[in-house]
């Protein structure tokens, strides 16, 4: 589990991100998380490898 804040929380390679992904797969900037109160989506940052919810890939906007 990793806590996240309240609002834009970016998954990536890049050691700034919130969420660090050690993983050649992983864009350096793969997928953002905003939270916003009890709810939270997800977005693809434009990987090359795409993010996924299970085995459906994430367009736009998902919620979580």
């Amino acid at each position: 589990m990793i806590a996240l804040a309240e609002g834009e929380n970016v998954l990536g390679r890049d050691p700034a991100s919130a969420v660090v992904v050690g993983h050649p797969a992983v864009s350096r900037h793969h997928a953002k998380v905003v939270v916003e109160g009890p709810r939270a989506s997800i977005e693809d940052l434009g990987s090359h490898n795409g993010t996924f919810i299970g085995t459906r890939r994430v367009e736009g906007r998902a919620p979580l």
